[in-house]
């Protein structure tokens, strides 16, 4: 063999060697380098996207106390109250509402003026009248109210004649609470006057037995069923 061919003959040999350990060294080179393979983004699992709707919360109200309207508030001059037993019916006003007077109610005074308590239907009134002029007002009400009715006038005539009588001589005063009634001569006897309206008259000495004498139409017989006590 030549020595050009052995010549070559080695360099093929260092070619293949040197292959060799390129191949060798990329082998261990890979065994020892990891290669990181970058993480596949995973899709998160698909959420459903039906909203769920909150449960509706139902506000409880607080409770609010009732307020009850107030009654309507009376005037200090009124109380409303049935008239009590014994109270004298004086009859109807010119409103249709029963007047009635309470005697008990009437003090002693011999001044121009006399207090007494009546009744308007069941309201209670405090009443100062006026016996010269006629009129009367309620406590607390400056209104000066005039009789529009017989009713009215009698309340008038009764309080201020009774405002004169003393509490030891009542005995001997009573009312004429249903006229027209006739005083006679006599009991059973003709008729002397007529007594036109409610009013107090005096009687004297005993009676005899439904008849009383008194000092009306300068003097004569009443019968019982046409008077009363003032108390």
């Amino acid at each position: 063999m030549s020595e050009s061919s052995l010549f070559g003959l080695e360099k093929c040999i260092g070619v293949g060697r040197a292959i060799v350990v390129i191949t060798t060294a990329i082998a261990s080179l890979t065994a020892c380098v990891t290669i990181q393979t970058p993480p596949v983004a995973t899709s998160p699992s698909p959420v459903s996207s039906v909203a769920t709707s909150p449960s509706p919360v139902v506000a409880t109200p607080t409770p609010v106390a009732t307020i009850p309207a107030p009654s309507p508030v009376a005037p200090p001059v009124t109380i409303s109250a049935p008239a009590p037993a014994g109270v004298l019916v004086l009859g109807t006003a010119s409103t249709g509402q029963t007047i009635s007077l309470d005697t008990n109610s009437i003090p002693f005074d011999d001044g121009a003026y006399a207090q007494a308590t009546y009744y308007l239907g069941d309201e209670r009134l405090e009443a100062t009248i006026h016996c010269g002029q006629n009129y009367w007002t309620v406590k607390g009400d400056s209104t000066r109210y005039t009789p529009q009715s017989q009713a009215t006038q009698n309340l008038v005539t009764l309080a201020c004649q009774s405002r004169f009588i003393k509490e030891n001589e009542r005995m001997n005063h009573f009312i004429v609470y249903d006229p027209p009634s006739n005083v006679r001569s006599a009991p059973n006897g003709s008729v002397k006057c007529v007594i036109e309206n409610m009013e107090i008259i005096q009687v004297v000495n005993e009676p005899r037995g439904t008849w009383y004498s008194t000092t009306k139409c300068g003097g004569g017989w009443i019968d019982e069923s046409q008077i009363r006590p003032i108390r």
